[in-house]
C-alpha cells in the first residue's frame, strides 16, 4: 500500500513538474518519470487485485481495470483538448495530476491492506468445503 502510494506520488508529482517545466530536458524527465510510474503502478495493481479476488473472478476485474485505464485515457485527452487551446498545453498536466495525488492518498487512507494470497485461501477453503459436502453426500447415499 505505501508502495503503491510512493509509485503514484512519484509519477503524478512529475506530472504536475510538467505544469512548470522551462525547457526540453526536464519535460523529457518529467514525462519519462510519469511513465515509470504507469509501468510501476499496473503491476502492483494486479498483484493487489490477485489478493483480493479469488482466481475465478480476477478475469472480469483485470478487464475492468484494463477498461477504466482506457477511460482515464480518455478522459486526460479530453481534458487536454478542452482546455489546451484556451489555456495552453501546461494546465492539462495540472487538473489531471492533482485529483490523481488526491485519489491516491485517499486509497491509501481507506483500502486496508489485504493478506498476501487470500484469494487462494479462499479457494482452497471453498473447494475443501465443497469436497466434504460431496463426501457427505457419498456417504449418504446421494449423488
Amino acid at each position: 500500500s505505501l508502495l503503491f502510494l510512493s509509485v503514484m506520488l512519484i509519477g503524478e508529482g512529475a506530472c504536475l513538474g510538467t505544469y512548470f517545466v522551462t525547457t526540453y530536458r526536464q519535460l523529457y524527465w518529467c514525462r519519462a518519470l510519469t511513465g515509470c510510474s504507469v509501468g510501476g503502478a499496473l503491476p502492483l495493481i494486479y498483484s493487489v487485485l490477485g489478493d483480493y479476488y479469488e482466481p475465478r473472478e480476477r478475469g472480469w476485474v483485470s478487464g475492468a481495470i484494463s477498461m477504466g485505464c482506457g477511460i482515464g485515457i480518455s478522459i486526460g485527452q479530453g481534458a487536454a483538448g478542452m482546455l489546451g487551446p484556451s489555456f495552453g498545453w501546461r494546465l492539462p498536466f495540472l487538473v489531471v495530476s492533482l485529483p490523481a495525488m488526491i485519489c491516491a492518498v485517499v486509497v491509501w487512507i481507506c483500502i486496508p491492506d489485504v493478506e498476501r494470497g487470500a484469494g487462494e485461501k479462499l479457494t482452497l477453503l471453498l473447494g475443501q468445503e465443497l469436497q466434504t459436502v460431496k463426501n457427505d453426500a457419498r456417504l449418504d447415499g446421494i449423488e
